[in-house]
């Protein structure tokens, strides 16, 4: 029921039935589901196994990859996996989804033109925050065994690891000789929004859902063409991938 009321909410949201698109086509825009358990590793390969099977029945590409999912959990709990629940979802999910999608991102041909994100450029973006921590003082306890958890530190902690993260995939690729005019990685805080995490961790302080577009604007804005490696706020670049240390990414 959740997925179909989802279902339902993107259509009205992108207004498919009176679109221009819709009008002169044979056939609406289709939305595929999927659906998947991402706290644990074998959930978040169910869902890759998923995707590339939809893209190879109905000869699709992959051209975005949001990594938008996220918990706030008020207490603590462990996966199957025996991974702390908010790293789980937060930091293992995008790593295990982005790491087995790369091949299907990478099918987009490169030789079109990079002024346009919709013919030649895929994109992974990594939902981080602003409430991101400063810094990891305890690599050694990621998972909250030995420290006393806390909600708001598992939380900060994994939107900096979120956005370290997509600072290093996009070295990484870059570093391979694959080249930004083909893929880009970035993160961003996707601002102060009222979602079920943020009314449970912080209360209704935000701004309504269907107001919150930064996502949608660094997934398809060609304003962001060359920019990879980056952590967005307010639609600019708060920090570049140099900014979170190549020593302590390697750590993660």
């Amino acid at each position: 029921e959740k997925i179909k009321k989802a279902v339902e909410e993107v259509k009205s949201f992108a207004n498919i039935s009176s679109s221009p698109l819709s009008s002169k086509s044979k056939s609406h825009p289709k939305i595929y589901t999927v659906q998947a358990d991402i706290s644990t590793v074998d959930g978040c390969y169910s869902l890759v196994r998923s995707v590339q099977s939809i893209l190879a029945r109905d000869d699709l590409r992959l051209d975005v990859l949001m990594n938008n999912a996220g918990v706030f959990e008020e207490d603590f709990i462990t996966t199957d996996d025996g991974l702390e629940l908010t790293f789980a979802v937060n930091v293992m999910a995008p790593f295990v989804i982005t790491s087995n999608l790369l091949p299907q991102l990478l099918l987009v041909p490169s030789s079109s033109s990079s002024s346009s994100s919709s013919v030649g450029q895929s994109r992974v973006v990594i939902a981080s925050s602003i409430s991101q921590c400063y810094s990891i003082d305890h690599w050694d306890d990621l998972q909250c065994e030995e420290r006393n958890y806390s909600a708001h530190r598992a939380y900060s902690e994994s939107k900096l690891l979120d956005a370290m993260l997509a600072a290093e995939i996009a070295t990484r690729l870059e570093d391979s000789g694959v080249d930004r005019s083909r893929i880009t990685c970035n993160s961003l805080d996707p601002g102060t929004v009222n979602t079920k995490m943020l009314l449970a961790g912080w209360g209704p302080c935000g701004i309504n859902v269907r107001d919150a577009l930064d996502q949608t604007w660094l997934c398809t804005s060609n304003d962001v063409d060359e920019i990879t490696g980056a952590y967005f706020n307010w639609r600019s670049v708060s920090k570049k991938a140099d900014k979170y240390s190549p020593s302590e990414r390697q750590k993660l």
